[in-house]
């Protein structure tokens, strides 16, 4: 692949859309393929998925065009793995000329000097462009046994390079029973390569991780093992870490602890995303995210023959995000919880895709529920029994 060179295309800018008070992120699956075929992955990715009906690269730049008239606030490129697409020099060249945010998620196995280029070139001319790289603990065995041998070295090469070259990443760790011992040792490497933010998320039964269930999620009563392990990678990294659990899922005796960063330089209970996204499929088909890909009832449009501007008003997608963030329609016990007005139900598209309802509770608390573990101290009816107003 040649770079191409980025330029600020003359005349081109962002239209603002005043009746648009929220301006969403995007998430664009620009493919579902990707070279490996990780034990927890979500969307199902893998080196043999079928690409008929990918955009073509000329739809694929049509569709910038179309997030550059949108004004979207930022750009993130996800799969599968990006950077497996031949053309994916051109798409970000093109999100570049525009000045669009972007970010890339990225197994950073596949980071080669053209993409260093274009990251080095977008920061030239004051744009964004910068990586999320996924490495799921801090040991070869710990990491390889989610995603394949030599998962580990490729990925640790490919931040190497993104560190050498000055360039800007994150990285982001699936916690699962199989690597919380290693995350002292995935925070201390985190700090030697410079990384910005160091994230946190518990491994979730969707896709792929529902037939590794056992394996991978962290059972309610050993949280307190995982958590200890957090902290202790707390300590190890001097930059920011974000801990993405709902707050049911924290033992009472630990949410205090988890209330504490949130001063620091670090922020805790980040479980919600910027609801609601447009998430960009890889045959153009809008939706919330891929995990609602495969309900007819949050499908939005396709950007092959319709503007997102268009898509955006005739969904009235801004009421969505009315409701998502007042927290009052949250059925179940999302709707009973304490922690609802900050948590807004953890990932609303993973209830939907349950549920068909974007109000319906989280499945994991749901399931704490159903198995008698969700805690009574965050039960807002037990609250009000008790007398205690919040």
């Amino acid at each position: 692949m040649v770079s191409p060179a980025v330029t600020q295309a003359p005349g081109r800018s962002l239209p603002v859309i005043v009746e648009r008070a929220f301006r969403p992120m995007i998430y664009w699956y620009v493919s579902l393929r990707c070279n490996l075929a990780c034990k927890h992955c979500w969307v199902n990715s893998s080196p043999s998925v079928d690409t008929t009906g990918e955009l073509n690269s000329r739809e694929m730049l049509l569709a910038v065009d179309r997030m550059a008239e949108f004004g979207a606030a930022n750009v993130l490129i996800t799969g599968g793995e990006p950077l497996l697409r031949p053309d994916i020099g051109l798409i970000l060249a093109k999100l570049t000329e525009y000045r669009l945010p972007t970010h890339i998620e990225t197994n950073a196995m596949l980071v080669t000097d053209d993409i260093v280029q274009l990251a080095d070139q977008a920061s030239q001319i004051g744009s964004v462009l910068d990586f999320a790289v996924s490495l799921d603990g801090g040991t070869a065995e710990a990491h390889d046994w989610c995603r394949g041998r030599g998962g580990f070295v490729g990925t640790v090469a490919g931040l190497r390079r993104l560190s050498e070259a000055g360039l800007t990443f994150d990285i982001q760790c699936v916690v699962t029973r199989r690597n919380w011992a290693t995350l002292p040792q995935l925070a201390a490497l985190a700090s030697e390569l410079g990384a910005r933010n160091l994230n946190f998320v518990l491994a979730s039964p969707v896709g792929r991780a529902n037939h590794f269930v056992q394996q991978l999620s962290v059972p309610y009563d050993q949280t307190r093992f995982a958590v200890d392990k957090i902290f202790e990678a707390i300590r190890e990294y001097p930059g920011r870490v974000a801990v993405k659990i709902p707050p049911a899922m924290i033992p009472p005796t630990y949410i205090e602890r988890f209330r504490g960063l949130d001063s620091g330089s670090c922020v805790s209970n980040v479980v919600s995303c910027s609801f609601p996204l447009l998430g960009i499929l890889p045959d153009g088909s809008v939706t919330v995210c891929a995990a609602t890909r495969k309900s007819p009832e949050a499908f939005f449009g396709n950007i092959r023959s319709q503007s997102l501007v268009d898509i955006w008003r005739n969904r009235r997608l801004d009421e969505l995000r009315e409701q998502y963030v007042a927290a009052q329609e949250l059925t179940g016990i999302c709707g009973d919880c304490v922690f609802k007005s900050s948590c807004r139900g953890a990932c609303r598209a993973h209830a939907f895709a349950e549920s068909g309802s974007f109000n319906a509770p989280y499945p994991v608390c749901a399931e704490l529920e159903r198995v008698g573990r969700f805690p009574a101290l965050y039960r807002s009816s037990t609250l009000r029994a008790l007398g205690v107003n919040r």
